[in-house]
């Protein structure tokens, strides 16, 4: 749809355009408001910093995948990423200030991972699946840092920061979002030979389940803004899994699989 470049035809190129666009304009002006209330004292501007905060956490996540679905080359994505990594440990910094301060219970609210907080446990996902995919250990320390990981984190975002290069992870066993993920962690427990099924049996039905459970935008419709399953591309990447049954799935990233394992040939 639309005149832009975009990385999947079914996705509204127009539409993410001027949404990334309009995201970007409103960056400065939100950051600004969150870097006012790192050593404010008073309760309402630590208040507005946190609701700000809280939008802005969420934009610089999506701003990476508008860019993915635009067409950006690795190199302007991973700048990105690097981004999202340094605002998100900001915003969360005043969020979770105002939690401790001012307003107990606001940030789990917000940002605790269960189903109802599906998107922000997407986000923390997507996040590090970008620290493999781009082979950044930093920005996968930044997100597994941030207090939502280390309160509400589960077994899918510990192996995630443990193929990025994380330090002293700690693994848990329960899943948040079972309905996606529970299939991505038995990847994990496959025998190497059948790792590849694994993969086709995750990847093929992902965007079904999550429309079925989670709602969302229906592919090919005027709306469509794309989703990817990065966290599929990055535990392909870190256990050399065979993904040529997959390279057919739109929302398969399989090129930032090539980028991953052009960096260590």
């Amino acid at each position: 749809m639309g005149g832009v470049m975009v990385r999947d035809p079914r996705v509204n190129g127009e539409l993410i355009r001027e949404a990334l666009d309009s995201k970007e304009q409103r960056h400065a002006a939100r950051r600004a408001r969150v870097e006012s209330a790192v050593l404010a004292t008073d309760k309402k501007t630590v208040d507005i910093g946190a609701g700000f905060g809280s939008t802005l956490a969420g934009d610089v996540v999506r701003a990476v995948r508008y860019a993915y679905a635009l067409g950006e080359g690795t190199d302007r994505l991973h700048e990105l990423v690097s981004r999202a990594a340094t605002e998100r440990v900001l915003c969360f910094s005043v969020m979770e200030r105002y939690d401790a301060e001012f307003y107990p219970g606001s940030l789990g609210n917000t940002y605790g991972f269960d189903q109802h907080n599906f998107a922000t446990f997407q986000d923390s996902v997507d996040m590090l699946s970008w620290a493999v995919l781009f082979a950044d250990p930093a920005v996968g320390a930044a997100e597994y840092g941030l207090p939502s990981v280390t309160r509400w984190g589960d077994a899918v975002l510990d192996s995630l920061a443990l193929f990025a290069g994380v330090a002293d992870v700690v693994p848990r066993e329960h899943v948040a979002v079972p309905q996606l993920w529970a299939p991505w962690l038995r990847m994990l427990e496959c025998a190497p030979d059948e790792r590849a099924a694994a993969l086709e049996a995750y990847v093929r039905p992902w965007r079904e389940i999550g429309l079925r459970d989670f709602g969302g935008r229906i592919p090919g419709s005027d709306n469509d803004t794309g989703r990817w399953c990065f966290d599929a591309a990055a535990i392909a990447v870190a256990l050399d899994i065979d993904d040529s049954g997959v390279r057919d799935v739109p929302e398969y990233p399989g090129d930032l699989v090539d980028y991953r394992r052009g960096l260590t040939v």
